[in-house]
């Protein structure tokens, strides 16, 4: 018996030192996903795979090399399709008011947090629970340039951290929804680009 237990104990030596190759899913906590979509292809609408557009709203779509609505005066929202861990972040350079970086999008409701470029120099954090939006806290008063600014999102727990031209800004907190995929709203015509997002 002893010696089979050496035997298997040197079996495994190999796979310990890395010179086997076995397969199988990553360990958690080795990597971190990372996505981004700058939008440089031909035209679509809709957007089109990976991005899945949220349940009960307007597809987005691509014009121009950017990320555009649908429909003027509505809200059109997808997201990328590809896993988060609950701690995330999105964020992309946006043109033009009412545009929006989208973290924990639900899969199955019009449910997600957002930091939104709301108006001149005015930045707020949005959730939106079950299609119906509110603004978590206070506008922040704050120097957004259209088509040159990137605003950012993070979701850690139940903490909330916009960015302004990787500036932060003071923290919300919510614990409306706890997981979900990153994505984008864009209200009338307004535009997204160089969009990405990933694990904290």
């Amino acid at each position: 018996m002893r010696h089979l237990r050496a035997l298997l104990l040197l079996a495994c030596i190999p796979l310990l030192s890395g010179s086997i190759i076995f397969p199988g899913p990553p360990v958690a906590g080795t990597g971190k996903v990372s996505i981004s979509d700058n939008f440089d292809r031909a035209n679509a609408n809709p957007i089109g795979a990976p991005w899945v557009t949220v349940t009960g709203a307007n597809p987005l779509q691509i014009s121009s090399n950017t990320c555009k609505g649908t429909v003027s005066g509505q809200h059109s929202i997808a997201y990328y399709n590809t896993a988060l861990s609950a701690n995330q972040f999105a964020q992309a350079k946006v043109t033009g008011t009412d545009t929006y970086v989208l973290v924990r999008v639900s899969s199955s409701a019009n449910t997600w947090y957002a930091a939104c470029y709301a108006a001149t120099n005015i930045l707020r954090v949005k959730k939106c629970v079950n299609g119906t939006i509110t603004t978590i806290g206070a506008d922040y008063s704050v120097t957004i340039t259209s088509g040159t600014s990137v605003i950012r999102i993070e979701a850690n727990g139940t903490t909330l951290t916009p960015y302004v031209d990787g500036v932060a800004l003071a923290t919300r907190t919510d614990s409306a929804t706890a997981t979900g995929y990153a994505g984008g709203d864009v209200w009338s015509n307004g535009n997204l680009d160089n969009w990405s997002a990933g694990d904290l």
